[in-house]
């Protein structure tokens, strides 16, 4: 499930700019409705993922281009998750719905990222856009129907740094030895810190990222099929620390996914 998260869903519609840094819930980038006829989702958990580019230059987290889509923001995700998710270990529209933090302006690197050990991690910023896909969905009773408002109270921050053992010891046990040995080249650390999860010391749980290279104008670059191009975990672990590029995050599945109501 954990690879699954990190394509279940498309790349989102760059919000429009917010300029009281306010924070938006259900305005700017509309998602697309995907939700079954009389969809609902149990909230028996809820996973963490995040993407954005990293300039190497000036040390500042920042968007990346898409050749098709264009310019698209740095994001914080929630996925809440119902059983049916858990059980198959492949979520999707039917069993899956998800909540997007969008944010456009470049910014340094958080400062609790480091005193966890990591490179390079930001905060969702008190301005994000709240995109909320699980508006289309039935939840639980005790998120009101508006899922994007409980996540969207809570501070998320996402990091890159060394993989954790216990993390690596994971992967292969989901993947196998054969998906792990496709996966481990590239795989290095992450992390999700938020408030939310306040059964965790700090709040602060391990993940893992990848990373993929961009042009000298922050476009992700694709090989001949339309692929990304991934970078080597050695090069992301180098001594200069990581390069510039782009990065998604894997950060976690937490249970019971109602914890964002409470």
């Amino acid at each position: 499930m954990i690879l699954a998260l990190m394509a279940c869903a498309g790349a989102p519609t760059t919000p429009t700019a917010n300029t009281d840094r306010s924070t938006e819930v259900h305005t700017g980038a509309t998602p697309e409705d995907t939700a079954p006829d009389g969809g609902y989702v149990d909230a028996a958990a809820f996973a963490v993922r995040a993407s954005f580019g990293w300039d190497a230059s000036s040390e500042q987290l920042r968007m990346t281009a898409d050749h098709d889509l264009g310019w698209q923001p740095m994001e914080i995700d929630v996925v809440l998750l119902d059983t049916d998710a858990i059980t198959s270990g492949t979520p999707d529209e039917r069993n899956s719905c998800t909540v997007r933090l969008l944010f456009e302006d470049p910014m340094p690197v958080a400062g609790w990222v480091e005193e966890h050990g990591g490179w390079i991690g930001l905060d969702a910023p008190p301005g994000a856009t709240v995109v909320d896909g699980c508006r289309f969905y039935g939840v639980p009773g005790v998120f009101s129907g508006d899922v994007g408002a409980a996540v969207s109270r809570f501070t998320w921050g996402a990091s890159v740094g060394p993989l954790q053992d216990g993390v690596r010891e994971a992967l292969l046990a989901e993947l196998g030895k054969a998906g792990w040995a496709g996966l481990e080249p590239y795989a290095v650390g992450a992390a999700v810190r938020s408030d939310a999860l306040t059964g965790l010391d700090d709040g602060w749980s391990p993940g893992f990222a990848v990373g993929f290279e961009v042009t000298a104008n922050f476009e992700r670059e694709v090989d001949a099929v339309g692929i990304p191009v991934p970078m080597l975990a050695t090069t992301i672990a180098g001594v200069d620390g990581p390069p510039t590029g782009y990065y998604e995050l894997s950060l976690g599945t937490f249970a019971p996914g109602d914890l964002l109501a409470q």
